[in-house]
């Protein structure tokens, strides 16, 4: 595994795994950074292949000592095994419908399968959490089916409904807010992922897993669920 530091800021350095990576690296090493007590009040930020970490404003801070800090973590970091008992699972309602997932037709026709053959195929699977970002609460997860590798609309759509569940590339993510959007939409969640304080109502983090459960309309209106 092979995995370069870099300083692209006066406050903030990149970890990036050029060989070798995997979501399991990347949490692994996540958790080691976090855990030392010379982060503890650093921005520490983990993507697919890289975390960014920030020091700003921090009297003890000077990029030299910042960067040996980083590389002494990593020249002893060795992946952990993740048992799946140790995995959080989250569990999200989901209606999968045309009404609420306008492009389930689309990639029913595009695959030769029937609407149903794709609800299937996309919530028997169990995804991984590999990075939050975009908007607030917006969890890229992967990797889907092949069903589902379509890539993103070559028009962005100006509103794409919070709760919205879509698809694009090999990833799957639920829209957390109202937002323009460029992905194949294609179920809802009448549960709201952000509180009023704009906080995450599910625990959503990087190496923890999302299996969507489908739903009924019916159901999907007693849980809170709004139609058009």
């Amino acid at each position: 595994m092979k995995i370069e530091v870099s300083q692209i800021s006066e406050f903030g350095f990149l970890v990036k795994f050029k060989k070798g990576v995997t979501l399991n690296s990347v949490t692994s090493l996540w958790k080691k950074i976090t855990a030392d007590p010379f982060f503890g009040n650093r921005i520490i930020i983990p993507s697919y292949d890289s975390i960014l970490i920030e020091s700003p404003f921090y009297s003890d801070y000077t990029p030299q000592r910042f960067e040996s800090k980083i590389l002494s973590i990593i020249n002893a970091f060795q992946p952990e095994t993740i048992e799946m008992s140790d995995i959080n699972i989250i569990e999200i309602p989901v209606y999968y419908a045309q009404e609420v997932g306008s492009d389930l037709p689309l990639i029913a026709n595009a695959r030769k399968k029937s609407i149903e053959d794709i609800i299937k195929a996309h919530s028997e699977k169990v995804y991984d959490i590999y990075c939050l970002g975009f908007l607030p609460g917006f969890a890229y997860l992967g990797k889907t089916d092949p069903l589902f590798h379509f890539p993103r609309k070559e028009k962005v759509e100006k509103e794409v409904k919070a709760g919205t569940l879509a698809i694009a590339e090999d990833q799957t993510a639920i829209y957390s807010l109202n937002s323009p959007g460029g992905w194949h939409q294609i179920g809802r969640t009448p549960i709201d992922l952000l509180d009023e304080e704009g906080e995450l109502t599910y625990p959503f983090a990087i190496g923890s897993q999302v299996k969507f459960n489908p739903i009924s309309r019916e159901d999907f209106l007693s849980l809170g669920g709004e139609l058009e």
